[in-house]
């Protein structure tokens, strides 16, 4: 699944009553394992409409489960994907 049939998913599942925050696995284009991800949505969300996406990076000591509060509300606020 490419990754953008994977973002669509994720927004078709959140607008149907799901969680904000979504588990979604990403294929690494380096040697094609599935890599584990969280994407927020924002609750402005129109899925008819472009979205701007924020990439947030875990550091070297964490995981990908790793939360920003701050930043998670901020892209909230705006609208942003996360």
């Amino acid at each position: 699944m490419t990754p953008g049939l994977i973002l669509l998913a994720a927004v078709l599942q959140a607008t149907s009553g799901d969680s904000a925050r979504i588990r979604v696995q990403i294929r690494s284009s380096a040697d094609g394992t599935l890599q584990p991800s969280y994407l927020s949505l924002p609750d402005s969300l129109d899925p008819a409409r472009p979205t701007a996406l924020a990439v947030l990076l875990h550091t070297w000591s964490f995981d990908y489960t790793q939360r920003h509060p701050s930043v998670e509300a901020g892209a909230r606020a705006r609208g942003w994907l996360l």
